[in-house]
Formats: C-alpha cells, sequence, structure tokens
C-alpha cells in the first residue's frame, strides 16, 4: 500500500529530532527542582507520529481512490493507523467535494496526492524501531 516508505521513514525520524529539541527546551522552563526530568524515547516517537507529515506517502491518485472506496466500510478494520489514514482520506475526498463540486474522484485524488498528511500513519512499536535504528546510526 505505501509507496514511498523510505522518504516517509526519513520525515519521520526527522520530526522525531524537532519533537526532542522541543521537549528538551520544555524541560528547560520547568522549576529548577523539576529540571532533572529526563525526556524519554517513547514521548519523543508518540509525539512524532501525531505531528504533521509531508504527504499521505501514498503512490499516485488511484492508490488514494482505492482507500477512500475502502474507508466507506471501516467498520470491518480495527483501529490501527491504516484505519486512521482511511477515515483522514475520506474527510479530505469530502471536504474537497464540497469545495470543488462536480470534480471527479480522480481529480480529488490528485490535489489529495499533494496536500500534506495530518499524521503519520505508523504504529507504536514501528515508530520506536525507527527512532532506535536511525539514533543509533
Amino acid at each position: 500500500m505505501l509507496c514511498y516508505k523510505d522518504e516517509r521513514d526519513i520525515d519521520f525520524f526527522e520530526n522525531c529530532l524537532l519533537v526532542e529539541e522541543q521537549l528538551k527546551e520544555q524541560v528547560k522552563q520547568l522549576p529548577k527542582n523539576r529540571r532533572g526530568y529526563m525526556v524519554s524515547p517513547r514521548e519523543i516517537f508518540t509525539a512524532a507520529i501525531h505531528r504533521p507529515a509531508k504527504s499521505f506517502y501514498l503512490a499516485d491518485a488511484y492508490q488514494i481512490i482505492k482507500i477512500y472506496k475502502k474507508s466507506l466500510c471501516l467498520s470491518e478494520l480495527p483501529d490501527t493507523p491504516r484505519r486512521t489514514l482511511y477515515v483522514d482520506i475520506r474527510k479530505e475526498f469530502v471536504r474537497l467535494s464540497q469545495l470543488y463540486p462536480g470534480y471527479s474522484l480522480l481529480e480529488i485524488a490528485e490535489i489529495i496526492q499533494d496536500l500534506p498528511a495530518p499524521r503519520f500513519y505508523i504504529s507504536d512499536n514501528w515508530a520506536q524501531i525507527l527512532f532506535y535504528k536511525n539514533k543509533n546510526k
């Protein structure tokens, strides 16, 4: 399903580094008696998952249409990053359909292809693997 996996993984780790810096800055702002607080890797990669991503990292507009059609019967999917991706793609289709009435599914999918995504669609486990793999390079 995912076409630009390597690009997504690099972008995710860059987001982790940004989050890490932000969290360290927040720790510096704590009262002196709490400054010994250490930012945990889990805090970093969990926060990075929920930051905006550069794109949905999908191959093409046809893949986006396929996801949109699958999103119409979500009751079959457990609550996972994939389900969240489907929900977010559907929301974009609905929003853009209202914004551009008369556009075809393909035209809307082509717009979505160029949009940033509201988050990274990866599990906590995969985020942890990516974080440590890149941190130890």
